[in-house]
């Protein structure tokens, strides 16, 4: 899930949770203090306690505090729905707040940093032994990268192919000067790389990609 589909998700929880109803036909929700009713349509609390954990976990990760402190409060509030109704609705908002003031935007591009600087310190390690498995490893780097700075700059280019992300980090300014022209090289290799066309990658022009995408991910994922 990326930004945009969180956030369209967390406002259709949001607008279900102030739809709920209780046995006397009352919201659940009004103006944030929680009505009580007999009984409620355990189904629906279910599919909301879905959702809402599934958010959670798409956002923070299994092992992150917020996570296990809110399936802590979780069990706690489990037979109440007057307790679960605001407590999700107060987990959405939440996030959505975070979004709001970047903190997302900026693990996720910790986190890519990461998954990238693998694959880049991968393809350093055998480049000296294959660099056909190497030239595959930058370019796959490369181009995730690519794709993931775009998103976060808020471009759509979640299905285009390379080329096309690189004209549209161009045209938006991301890239710019050297790195525009330095960068149709790759994609050039790129194509070879992913139609085994070996023979017209050199071991020089490897080395060159994992150079640019390491500065670029040094730039941009921080």
């Amino acid at each position: 899930m990326n930004k945009s589909s969180i956030l369209a998700y967390t406002a259709e929880i949001k607008q279900r949770l102030v739809n709920l109803k209780n046995s006397e036909g009352k919201r659940v929700l009004q103006q944030g203090t929680p009505t009580f009713g007999r009984e409620w349509d355990r189904q629906e609390m279910d599919e909301l306690e879905l959702a809402t954990t599934s958010v959670m976990l798409s956002c923070y990760g299994a092992e992150h505090t917020i996570v296990l402190h809110y399936l802590e409060k979780l069990k706690e509030r489990s037979d109440s729905w007057h307790l679960l109704t605001p407590f999700f609705y107060g987990q959405i908002e939440s996030i959505e707040n975070q979004f709001r003031h970047g903190l997302f935007d900026n693990l996720e591009s910790q986190i890519s940093s990461e998954i990238f600087g693998n694959f880049v310190l991968l393809s350093k390690e055998v480049l000296s032994s294959s660099k056909d498995v190497a030239a595959v490893l930058v370019c796959a780097a490369l181009e995730d990268a690519l794709k993931k700075l775009g998103s976060l700059k808020g471009l759509d280019v979640h299905d285009k192919d390379m080329s096309e992300v690189v004209n549209a980090l161009k045209r938006s300014g991301i890239l710019k000067g050297a790195q525009s022209t330095l960068i149709n090289s790759y994609v050039t290799m790129r194509n070879r790389a992913f139609h085994a066309q070996w023979d017209k990658i050199e071991a020089t022009d490897v080395s060159s990609a994992i150079a640019f995408t390491e500065r670029l991910l040094l730039e941009n994922f921080k």
